[in-house]
């Protein structure tokens, strides 16, 4: 499982998005829900999940094994 944190612009905002092993889009989300929809997905491994992605900086892939 791969996860970018894309920075948005003035009417786009920032977006997280989870994508498969073959980098094929699985879920595109706004960064102010991150919490609730990490809880709602992985339910198990949630605030691994959460500080990972909120201490990495924009547009950096990072892979989770889950």
């Amino acid at each position: 499982m791969y996860f970018i944190k894309t920075k948005g612009t003035k009417i786009v905002p920032d977006s997280i998005q989870i994508r498969d092993e073959n980098y094929a889009l699985i879920e595109q989300f706004k960064f102010s829900s991150l919490e609730k929809k990490i809880i709602e997905l992985f339910d198990k491994s949630h605030i691994k999940i959460i500080e990972l992605i909120e201490n990495t900086d924009f547009e950096i892939l990072i892979k989770i094994e889950l």
